[in-house]
């Protein structure tokens, strides 16, 4: 996910004892087309999704997608702009 266009900054969570295998993901987006275009075109991230539904690795997905209007601040120590 680090080089998709567009990507601003990421955050990807595991809960040791049981949600390991369910996907939950924050990302901060320069704008919606970037984040559209990387959710639901072609790429690496469309083919992890019909793996992790075909192969049943969860139950669920959680994900926020953010476009980033305003930003002040860093980012886990880097400069965070929108």
């Amino acid at each position: 996910m680090g080089g998709a266009a567009g990507l601003l900054a990421q955050h990807s969570f595991g809960f040791a004892g049981g949600l390991a295998t369910d996907g939950i993901t924050v990302t901060f987006w320069r704008d919606v087309a970037s984040a559209m275009a990387f959710a639901y075109g072609p790429g690496l991230h469309r083919s992890q999704v019909k793996v992790q539904r075909e192969e049943l690795y969860g139950d669920r997905t959680s994900f926020t997608r953010f476009a980033v209007l305003h930003s002040e601040g860093t980012w886990n120590g880097a400069p965070f702009g929108g």
